[in-house]
């Protein structure tokens, strides 16, 4: 895979995605945190809700904040989806 073509570096998707995101709605299940898995090749992306029980070993169950699995090869790939799904949601800019 070459990297060149992608449309954004690793750096601006790191910087660009926030640590976590405030909904500012339905208290107290309104805060959600970023999280990266990789798993069987994949890496697996989203934001997760702090408040319900997180299992390390399942990130998968939990409430998340975009329904959509959002996953890739390619860890870049996989950032910049999710980056593109959370402008869609005006979610950041």
């Amino acid at each position: 895979m070459n990297l060149d073509n992608l449309p954004y570096s690793l750096d601006y998707l790191f910087t660009t995605l926030p640590e976590k995101i405030d909904t500012k709605k339905d208290e107290p299940f309104n805060l959600f945190q970023f999280h990266l898995t990789k798993r069987n090749g994949y890496y697996f992306v989203n934001y997760y809700c702090e408040n319900n029980k997180f299992d390390k070993d399942n990130p998968f169950i939990g409430t998340a904040l975009i329904q959509e699995m959002i996953f890739d090869k390619s860890i870049a790939l996989a950032l910049t989806k999710l980056v593109s799904l959370l402008r869609e949601k005006g979610m950041i800019e």
